[in-house]
């Protein structure tokens, strides 16, 4: 084992050309990031900021965790790269080693050093990392007996290659000012992230304007001539971002970043320098991590993609979102095009499958996360979902019509019976809608008011708080909770639609909105779903008139699928290459969509990279 003290600098690497792939943090960029995904405390006591951390005697750390690891084994699996450099200044005295684990769980120190009177001293220890040297991950530890030690300036460092490819972020954000706003300022205080990019694109599609929030001056100044801000009709987070895209144009990488997250800007310094370094090009995708997550340090490797028959499943709750954290190479988007125009839901799933049929690999980096605030919603989420789902289902999956329509009828039947008319009504809109074929696409800007329309006959549509629900007094309600499942379902189901076809049903009661299950629902008149902040409430009334006709209807656009779908199918397919091109993303966003509002001075054209010395095949 090696002694280094500043009297002995023998075993200091001369520095090479290189690049910073990733840096040592300590902290989150926020009080909602714990310090936990950053390092362990392994013994003693720490005194610690985002970037230094000071051990006490008797002290032991390890940056083992979610944001510490270096994923040793996504670089084997896409890049051409065969060493990594920890580099490290150190003051004071203690044990440091550069340890490793491989795909067995086996961990052992690749690499260590006992310091000894260090002032300031820069310390490099390396690891191989080719597919021979059987690393998945590497990590830094210290320890410390009779004498304190301060770490700082920890990266991960690799031989740079010749040449930047460019790189635009783009964000699109409706009314989410307060959360944006401190991810980009934390953005703009990063020099080193910023650095790496050369415009960020921000598409502002909310009634509350971004550029009139606190601080967007403060941000404006910080961000400098890289900031491009844009106010857009109100349309959906694709949309918006496609809006993006297009700005960036067809020669630069896009990195694209959802709103309503807890930016940690290192996780874009990781994503730019590993796609920087990719033998081919690669859609790298972060990680949305939120309270529940699984933060254990996980073995890294690309993601499977959705198998094509996932598409024909409904619904699909676990998928990961393309759209939050995601770096699209130009070349990707040259070869496959740009998102189709059908908003939020299954865009990201259509666009993931297309990039695989186009022989591109999509991966999911480990230690590239943004923690997650909220979820993206909307009140057309049911509609896009299934609208969205039989569009993907036809362009790729193996959309078995019989198949698909008995599932489509079962859940149209079950949310009959469970009194959900608006829910009816607005699934059965989203299959006409799919039968319209590509030109539906065209209209998402009249989508919301007409499924407004649609919805305001049943007034199960509407949200009441608790405290004032027209014609009920909850405190007169009894709460209930739904027994087991029947035993027969489908022969409990068609019983229960007959009786609800006369309207004999009676009695009244309140549930939970987790607990609305249709053999509970089915049995009574009057039925107050209460949601989830039990705030809100919407009221379910049985209406046999209504229930007839939904029944009617359900029976008549089924029909028309079946005859429909195949060549609903085939006008998808053959509408594709049109849909996804920037020609037709132009023309339906059109000019007056768009409206650049940010001064001249601020919207100067970013600086050009000739894209000669960036070929297809990329890397070291």
């Amino acid at each position: 084992m090696a002694v280094m003290s500043t009297e002995t600098r023998s075993f200091r690497m001369p520095r090479a050309r290189r690049m910073t792939v990733a840096n040592g943090l300590f902290s989150g960029p926020g009080p909602a990031v714990p310090d936990e995904l950053y390092i362990t405390v392994q013994r003693g006591e720490i005194r610690l900021d985002r970037r230094r951390i000071l051990l006490a005697q008797h002290s032991a750390i390890s940056t083992n965790t979610y944001f510490g690891r270096f994923p040793a084994s996504g670089w084997q699996q896409c890049t051409d790269v065969a060493e990594v450099q920890l580099e490290v200044r150190l003051t004071g005295a203690g044990h440091i080693a550069l340890c490793a684990e491989d795909a067995k769980g086996r961990i052992r120190e690749m690499s260590a050093l006992e310091v000894r009177d260090c002032v300031n001293s820069t310390i490099r220890l390396s690891a191989k990392i080719d597919p021979l040297s059987g690393v998945t991950a590497l990590w830094f530890e210290a320890a410390t007996e009779e004498d304190g030690l301060q770490v700082e300036g920890l990266a991960w460092t690799v031989p740079a290659h010749q040449g930047r490819r460019p790189t635009h972020l783009v964000v699109c954000t409706a009314d989410r000012a307060g959360q944006l706003m401190g991810s980009l300022l934390r953005l703009a205080r990063d020099q080193e992230a910023l650095g790496l990019l050369d415009a960020i694109h921000i598409v502002d599609q909310g009634t509350a304007r971004l550029d009139q929030a606190p601080g967007f001056t403060r941000l404006a100044e910080g961000l400098g001539p890289k900031l491009r801000y844009r106010r857009q009709s109100e349309l959906d987070p694709v949309w918006g971002l496609t809006r993006g895209m297009l700005d960036a144009g067809p020669d630069a990488d896009v990195l694209l970043l959802a709103d309503d997250m807890v930016l940690e800007p290192d996780s874009l310094v990781r994503l730019i320098a590993f796609a920087a370094n990719t033998s081919a090009p690669v859609l790298v995708r972060g990680q949305q991590v939120s309270p529940g997550t699984d933060t254990s340090p996980p073995l890294p490797e690309p993601d499977r993609p959705l198998e094509e028959a996932a598409v024909d499943r409904h619904p699909v709750q676990d998928r990961k979102n393309l759209w939050a954290c995601c770096l699209i190479p130009a070349e990707v988007i040259a070869d496959v095009g740009l998102p189709l125009p059908m908003a939020s839901r299954w865009s990201d799933v259509e666009f993931g499958l297309r990039v695989r049929r186009g022989g591109h690999r999509t991966v999911t980096l480990p230690g590239t996360a943004l923690w997650q605030l909220a979820m993206p919603g909307s009140e057309l989420r049911e509609y896009y979902e299934l609208r969205n789902r039989l569009i993907t289902s036809a362009l790729h999956g193996e959309f078995k019509v019989k198949k698909l329509i008995k599932e489509l009828r079962r859940d149209l039947y079950l949310d009959l019976a469970g009194l959900r008319y608006a829910m009816v009504a607005m699934r059965l809109k989203a299959v006409e809608d799919f039968l319209l074929g590509p030109n539906v696409l065209a209209g998402n800007l009249h989508v919301r008011e007409e499924v407004r329309v649609r919805l305001a006959p049943y007034p199960d549509a509407v949200t009441y708080p608790v405290s004032s629900i027209p014609d009920i007094n909850p405190d007169e309600l009894s709460l209930l909770i739904p027994g087991p499942a029947p035993e027969r379902p489908g022969w409990t189901l068609g019983w229960r639609l007959l009786r609800q076809f006369v309207g004999a049903r009676k009695g009244s009661a309140a549930v939970r909105e987790r607990e609305a299950q249709w053999w509970l629902t089915s049995t009574l008149r009057t039925v107050v779903v209460t949601d989830a902040t039990q705030t809100g409430a919407k009221v379910r009334r049985l209406n046999a008139k209504t229930h007839r006709r939904l029944y009617g209807e359900i029976r008549g656009t089924l029909r028309r699928l079946r005859s429909r779908a195949p060549d609903v199918r085939t006008e998808f397919e053959a509408a594709l290459p049109k849909l996804t091109s920037r020609t037709a993303w132009a023309g339906l966003l059109g000019k007056d969509s768009v409206v650049p509002i940010h001064n001249t001075e601020l919207a100067a054209p970013p600086p050009q990279h000739s894209r000669d010395s960036l070929p297809r095949q990329r890397g070291a």
